[in-house]
C-alpha cells in the first residue's frame, strides 16, 4: 500500500485514450479565460448524504475570481464530455485541492496547464498524489 497514490504513465495513457474517445473528431477551441473550480453548490455527497467539506472563505474566493474575469465552474453540474472539453479548452485552473482536479488527467492538449491549488498547510503536505499527477502531465502548480 506504500504507493497507493502513485500515478503511473499507463494511467495517463488510459485517461487520454478515454478523452480522445469522448471528444471524437470534435475540435475544442482554446480559451484564454482562467477557470475557477467551485464546490459551493455541493450540498451533500451523493448516496452518503454527508455534508461536503467546505473551507472557510470558499464562497468569497469564488466571488473574487468571478469579479476578475474567471469562468466559475461547478464540475458536478457538467457531463464527462463537458468536463473533458473544459480541461482541454483552458490552461489556468484555480480551486480548492480536491477530486475536481483529477479531471485534468483527461487533458490531451499539448500546451502546459497551470493549476493553482488552494489548501491548508496540513492538506498540502498530505496530498502527494497531486504532485505526482502534475509531474506526470507536465503541469505547473
Amino acid at each position: 500500500m506504500q504507493n497507493r497514490g502513485y500515478i503511473h504513465s499507463e494511467h495517463l495513457d488510459t485517461t487520454r485514450k478515454i478523452a480522445r474517445h469522448v471528444l471524437g473528431d470534435e475540435h475544442v477551441a482554446a480559451c484564454e479565460v482562467p477557470v475557477s473550480l467551485s464546490r459551493t453548490k455541493l450540498a451533500s455527497a451523493p448516496k452518503t448524504g454527508r455534508a461536503t467539506r467546505w473551507f472557510d472563505g470558499e464562497l468569497e474566493i469564488e466571488q473574487y475570481c468571478a469579479a476578475r474575469g474567471c469562468r466559475v465552474v461547478h464540475l458536478e453540474s457538467l457531463s464527462l464530455r463537458d468536463q473533458v472539453r473544459l480541461f482541454n479548452a483552458h490552461d489556468v485552473f484555480i480551486g480548492i485541492k480536491g477530486a475536481a482536479f483529477h479531471t485534468a488527467l483527461f487533458r490531451i492538449r499539448r500546451k502546459r496547464a497551470i493549476y493553482l491549488y488552494l489548501c491548508s498547510a496540513k492538506r498540502a503536505r498530505s496530498a502527494k498524489n497531486y504532485d505526482l499527477q502534475d509531474a506526470l502531465t507536465g503541469a505547473a502548480s
